[in-house]
């Protein structure tokens, strides 16, 4: 972060919100400082007391913003790049014409230059986290070429939806973390070995070791990988009743033949049955190919990990949903983004909420999916070192794991 661009907004923004108060005093008690005073481009004029104090601030800003914008664009054209084409509209595709909308879209955002002076005063709201974003972000793009590519993956796979657990307000129970959890997110999202890696899984005869992979992502025997697959069913369950739209979950009439297969959610929208199926992934598992020695593998790109499992899980039920069906892969990556299909999926959901009432805005719909998910994740880590020895946690583990262990009865 850089502190200097960072500081230099805060006080730009203080200041534009003061202006408007500033000129009202001024007028009744005749100071003449003429604090609304802009010219036909927004700017300040001469008369302006302020100008000489604000103009050099605001300048200070529009590198930040250029940047920030050019940062924005090369990430959001090489996801949109990366997104397999089709010739209609199929969950984890995309088709010609919706990529080329999208890309004009892209470029006009991105086309747009800061605000001018007199414009931001009239947006006084949310101003300093503005300026403080545009600073970060060209930070984050400087830092992401200095890292090694495990580190850039993890970030990656942290921004966006993955950070909603951090942007929350913890206005309720179900979206607040208790002390420990919260020590372990942060943790998973610095990328801080939880798990030593000599300690073995008695779970997993096949497992040499319980690696810190193996624990975050949960171990395959017992409850631990349907605890985090079943909350988020459950979220989705909601959104969708909160739409008015009527859900069936683990159902096995959605496909053409008699199988055991199970779909996880079965909707209908628009007169549509739409097929849900809810999985993780690990976008940091070396499976996944996208460390190439000391740099990221040219396959790689925000997201690819979930575009993988959403890959592999239509390839599993194509054969066996109807044409007139839709299947959509729900597909979270273990620091929380979401995959496009996702994206796409909850946007139509969402868009059936009425408007009537108290709608929630759709950040709160998103925000409970992936808090419900992350705590989810941390009761597995907890719950597994209860059920193993004390070894199972390096040293720099949250020590308040250790503290719990007279509660539970260990020995």
């Amino acid at each position: 972060m850089n502190i200097w661009d960072t500081a230099n907004g805060a006080y730009l923004a203080s200041l534009l919100a003061c202006l408007q108060i500033i000129e009202n005093v001024s007028m009744v008690q005749n100071l003449g400082l003429h604090a609304m005073s802009f010219n036909a481009n927004g700017s300040m004029t001469d008369s302006n007391s302020f100008s000489a104090l604000l103009d050099p601030l605001y300048n200070s800003m529009v590198d930040p913003h250029k940047n920030a914008t050019s940062y924005d664009r090369s990430m959001s054209l090489l996801v949109l790049e990366r997104i397999p084409s089709a010739d209609q509209k199929i969950p984890g595709f995309i088709a010609p014409e919706d990529r080329r909308l999208r890309t004009i879209a892209i470029n006009s955002r991105a086309a747009v230059p800061l605000l001018s002076i007199k414009a931001l005063v009239g947006k006084p709201r949310k101003l300093q986290a503005m300026f403080s974003d545009f600073s970060s972000k060209a930070c984050k793009e400087e830092l992401l070429k200095k890292l090694p590519p495990d580190d850039i993956i993890r970030i990656h796979s942290a921004s966006d939806e993955g950070a909603a657990c951090i942007q929350a307000q913890p206005t309720a129970p179900d979206r607040c973390f208790s002390s420990l959890e919260f020590k372990i997110h942060l943790y998973l999202r610095l990328g801080i070995q939880i798990a030593r890696e000599d300690i073995n899984c008695p779970l997993c005869s096949s497992d040499s070791n319980l690696s810190n992979l193996h624990l975050v992502n949960g171990c395959k025997k017992g409850d631990y990988c349907h605890r985090k697959h079943n909350v988020i069913m459950e979220e989705i369950s909601k959104l969708c009743k909160a739409a008015n739209i009527q859900v069936e979950l683990e159902s096995s009439f959605c496909f053409n033949a008699s199988t055991m297969k199970r779909m996880d959610l079965v909707c209908k929208i628009n007169n549509k049955d739409i097929l849900i199926d809810v999985t993780t992934i690990d976008s940091n598992n070396p499976s996944n190919g996208f460390v190439n020695g000391l740099e990221v593998s040219p396959s790689y790109f925000p997201g690819a990990a979930a575009a993988i499992k959403a890959k592999s899980k239509l390839r599993k039920y194509n054969k066996v949903i109807a044409a007139a069906k839709e299947l959509v892969p729900f597909v979270i990556e273990t620091q929380g983004r979401w995959g496009f299909p996702a994206r796409e999926i909850f946007k139509k959901i969402y868009a059936n909420i009425p408007l009537q009432g108290s709608r929630v805005s759709r950040n709160f719909w998103q925000q409970r999916i992936s808090l419900a998910y992350m705590r989810a994740t941390f009761s597995n880590i907890i719950h597994r070192y209860h059920t193993m020895k004390r070894m199972v946690f390096g040293p720099e583990a949250p020590q308040d794991l250790y503290y719990f262990e007279p509660y539970f009865g260990q020995a």
